[in-house]
Order: C-alpha cells, then sequence, then structure tokens
C-alpha cells in the first residue's frame, strides 16, 4: 500500500474487485457495498470496513504509514497474556529499566552470566582479585595472566598445582567390564593378596569393597572361594613354567634344605635351587615349601626332598645338597646319596654342611670359657626387655648421653 493519506480508486479497481461492477453506473463502489451488506451509511454505530484483495481495514488505517501500518498488524496477532505482557513492560520506572541488562553495551563492561563451576588448583595459591597475587612471595601479575603461567610460578616455590582431569562418557559407565579386563583386574587384586599375604576373605570386607568401588565402579566381586580357586589355579600355572625353567638347565643344580618350626607349632621344609643359566647366570630360587606332619626323621626328610626333585625332574642334575649340622639333616644326605647312586649311577652326589652354621657352633663352644660374665648380660637384656618402665629409663639415659638407642636383644644359639 502506498505512503498516501488517501486512496483513490480507478475503475479498473473495482471491476477487479467485483466482476458485476459497471463503470457507467453513477453508483461508486461504497453504494454498491452498503446494498450487498445491507450497511446504513447514515448510521455511526455500524464499522465500515472495506474488504480489498481479501483483507480487513479500519478507516483509520488509512492516515498511517506503512512501518505503523505492520506495526499494528504484529500487535493484532499475538494473544491476550502477550499483549499485556507488552502493556507492562511499558509501564516500567526508570529505576526498573536500569536493572534491564544491557546486551548492546561493549564485551569488556558486560556482566558475566556464567559462573565458574571448578576453578583451577592454582587459585588456592594466589589471591583472586583484580589482579592475581601469590600468597607466597606476594608477586602480582596480569590481570589475563593464563593458569599455565600462574602454575610454572608455583614450581618455583616447589608446588604442585595438579591439573583437573576432563571427564569422558567411560568415567559415567555403569556396565560391566568385558571378561579381558575383568580378568586383568582380578590377576591384580590375586597378585596383591599373594604378595602382601592377604586372606582369602579380605575380598569379603565391606571396606575393602567400598574402596574398590571408588576406583573402579565396573569392577564385579568374587567371594573368597572363587579367589581362591583362581590363587590356585595360577599357582599350577607358574608351577608348569617353572618346570619348563628346569628342563632347560644346561647343566647340574645344587640345593639347600633347612627346617624351622613356626609359632602355631607347625614344622615346614624348604628345599631351594641353584644353577648357572646358558647366559652362565648364577640363579637362586625357592623351589619349594613343604609341610611335615610327621616325624622329623632324617628318612622321612630325604623322602620329601627326593618326591620334589621327582615331580620338577631335577633328579638326574641334582649335584649337592647343603643343610645345617641337625643328626636328622646328616641323616638324609647319607640317604639321598645312596638312593641316587642305585637308581641313577649318581657318584656326583654330595652332602656339604653349612659353614655359617659350624661357624656358630665355634663361637659358641668358646663363649662358654666365659660363660658366667654372658650369663649375667643375658640375664640383665631379658629383664630390661620384659619391663617397659626400665626400657623407658635407658631410653632417657641414651638421649642424655647422646648415644643411639637400641632395643635390647637376647641371643639365640642356633643363630
Amino acid at each position: 500500500m502506498a505512503d498516501s493519506q488517501s486512496y483513490e480508486y480507478t475503475d479498473s479497481d473495482s471491476y477487479s474487485i467485483n466482476p458485476d461492477f459497471d463503470p457507467d453506473n453513477e453508483k461508486t463502489h461504497l453504494d454498491l457495498y452498503n446494498e450487498e451488506n445491507d450497511v446504513d451509511p447514515d448510521n455511526e454505530g455500524n464499522d465500515l470496513d472495506l474488504n480489498l484483495f481479501g483483507n480487513e481495514y479500519d478507516w483509520n488505517d488509512l492516515d498511517l504509514t506503512d512501518s505503523e501500518r505492520d506495526q499494528n498488524n504484529t500487535d493484532m496477532d499475538l494473544t491476550d497474556n502477550e499483549r499485556d505482557q507488552n502493556n507492562t513492560d511499558l509501564d516500567l520506572t526508570d529505576n526498573e529499566d536500569q536493572n534491564v541488562t544491557n546486551f548492546n553495551q561493549p564485551h569488556s563492561t558486560r556482566p558475566r552470566l556464567r559462573k565458574e563451576k571448578y576453578p583451577s588448583s592454582v587459585w588456592h595459591h594466589f589471591t583472586k582479585t583484580n589482579k592475581p597475587v601469590c600468597k607466597r612471595c606476594k608477586t602480582v601479575f596480569a590481570c589475563k595472566t593464563a593458569t599455565s603461567t600462574l602454575r610454572r610460578h608455583l614450581n618455583t616455590h616447589k608446588i604442585i598445582a595438579p591439573k583437573r582431569r576432563q571427564r569422558s562418557l567411560h568415567d559415567y559407565r555403569n556396565d560391566a567390564h568385558t571378561e579381558r579386563e575383568q580378568q586383568e583386574r582380578d590377576n591384580h587384586v590375586i597378585r596383591w593378596i599373594i604378595c602382601d599375604t592377604q586372606p582369602f576373605c579380605v575380598v569379603d570386607n565391606n571396606e575393602w569393597r567400598n574402596m574398590i568401588s571408588t576406583f573402579d565402579p565396573r569392577y564385579r566381586f568374587h567371594n573368597r572361594h572363587t579367589i581362591k580357586d583362581k590363587i590356585i589355579r595360577l599357582y599350577k600355572e607358574k608351577k608348569e613354567q617353572v618346570k619348563l625353567i628346569m628342563s632347560n638347565i644346561p647343566g647340574k643344580a645344587a640345593f639347600t634344605s633347612d627346617m624351622w618350626t613356626a609359632s602355631n607349632g607347625t614344622a615346614f621344609l624348604s628345599l631351594t635351587i641353584h644353577y648357572i643359566d646358558a647366559s652362565w647366570e648364577l640363579k637362586s630360587f625357592l623351589l619349594d615349601i613343604i609341610p611335615m606332619s610327621v616325624r622329623h626323621s632324617g628318612a622321612n626328610i630325604a623322602d620329601a626332598i627326593m618326591a620334589v626333585l621327582y615331580e620338577f625332574d631335577l633328579v638326574e642334575k641334582t649335584l649337592a645338597l647343603t643343610t645345617d649340622n641337625a643328626s636328622s639333616m646328616l641323616a638324609c644326605g647319607t640317604i639321598m646319596a645312596a638312593e641316587l647312586e642305585r637308581e641313577f649311577d649318581n657318584l656326583n652326589f654330595a652332602h656339604y654342611r653349612c659353614a655359617a652354621h659350624v661357624l656358630n657352633l665355634a663361637v659358641g663352644q668358646g663363649i662358654r670359657l666365659i660363660d658366667g660374665s654372658v650369663g649375667k648380660v643375658r640375664a640383665l637384656m631379658t629383664y630390661i626387655k620384659s619391663s617397659h618402665p626400665l626400657n623407658e629409663a635407658l631410653k632417657a639415659l641414651c638421649n642424655m648421653k647422646g648415644i643411639a638407642y637400641l632395643t635390647p636383644e637376647v641371643d639365640v644359639k642356633t643363630r
């Protein structure tokens, strides 16, 4: 519509609107409209609208410009609630208008809309003002200094500010691990139980499970029976590997053995192997620990050792056995030498007595010459060790004299 104050209708316009319009007829287009719609032109209460091109127009609209008319049309399409909201906005006071954020202002003065949820750890060591200030040396940095620069400054004070690891979708998974991943984690648990001599029931401890769940929520727990079966299975696998290593020994092997009784009264017999591998390197490791529930006689000890040699196929490679000077061990060496000679024609086997044990026996015999003085020292050490007040008094005396305090010990005859 043109930007004129009035609209002048032509004959062509009238004909395009009403095909029956006769241009020679003296009646105007308005008269025809009134006749068709029964409109009384003398009645001021009637709303006279022109239906031009399918749009409704108010008579007052004829005096508006195009921009004003478009604004009116937009307002006509609003709902009652939207129109009320517009009216409310118009009623704001000057103070209320000042509280509205002006997003057209420069970026440097625009208020910050998002608060940093996870601040960097470097800010524990800096004062967050207009400019970062180091709490240790009061060094002032520029306001836009990056955290990496601040972290390098902390390195000069030997302060480590760890970086926060960005969490990935993997951290939010709660499904179980794959079979390979679960087996890898089970192996670490089993290795920890073996190396730290933990009981099997440790995997049933609630605090232990809570700790593991915190580290790895996807880990599936096993009871003590399953862990025991896994450890026994691992022991058998390692045993087969040891047998394979033993079969590759190029020469002979020597053994050392000892027997002791644990605090619970159970006796054990140890057997350690010593050999030189293909690279001419000396290798030594514990081959087996044998529980001895029978009488500790030379024959029983010899049978237990020979059973281990047969199991690892080391009978023909046995060169020597070293033990202490106990009578049962001396009898064991004699029995083994006879059996190896009889069964395998092994004439090179020899039994040796431990040199350190022989030296300890000789020193023990020499101490008996001054047994009276040694006995008094033993009695004194035993008394101080069993008395807490005397032990504390000894510590105070050592501190007074500037002497390092050592816990009183009593010698062992067999050591």
